[in-house]
């Protein structure tokens, strides 16, 4: 622990330090500053809403593949318990390491889909997001302000003519 504080405390300082100066700057010179809630501009543009349904039909699919491969398991582990006293030493010793095979394939399976899931997320979204970030620059400029804060709406109470989130949700719609 003392590593982390003797390395990483002077760049955090000077990094908030810089901050608090920019800050007091940008208050100096009667600076204007936006908000947009990127989250929330792209849940409620139309191409976040079909990107979110993509992913989500994915994730259905690939959830729904694996409970497949999931019960099959579990039920041929049932049926191995109940067959397992009429088997002999080497045919039980065999039929755990197939069932073990199969559960380590199914882990595999799962993360696999985890990945393709994941890889889903990022093709239909990260675009989107950039889109946004750079609708929301752009919005900023053109309405005056020094600085766009992304925020959640939960955290603050903001008056509507900083808040730009419905224009970059209508930057997206645009195609």
């Amino acid at each position: 622990m003392r590593h982390f504080t003797s390395t990483f405390m002077p760049a955090l300082t000077a990094a908030l330090a810089a901050c608090l100066l920019f800050a007091a700057a940008a208050l100096a010179q009667d600076a204007r500053v936006g908000v947009v809630d990127i989250d929330k501009a792209v849940e409620a543009s139309k191409p976040g809403q079909a990107a979110k349904k993509k992913v989500e039909e994915k994730r259905e699919s690939l959830e729904k593949t694996l409970q497949k491969k999931r019960d099959d398991l579990e039920k041929k582990v049932a049926d191995f318990r109940n067959q397992a006293e009429a088997m002999n030493e080497d045919a039980r010793a065999k039929r755990v390491r197939e069932l073990e095979q199969e559960r380590v394939s199914l882990m595999e399976q799962a993360k696999k889909s985890d990945d393709e899931f994941q890889k889903t997320m990022r093709d239909n979204l990260e675009p989107l997001y950039t889109k946004a970030r750079n609708s929301a620059v752009d919005i900023g400029k053109k309405r005056g302000f020094s600085l766009v804060l992304h925020v959640v709406a939960a955290q603050i109470l903001l008056a509507d003519n900083v808040d730009i989130t419905s224009d970059v949700t209508k930057a997206l719609d645009q195609k």
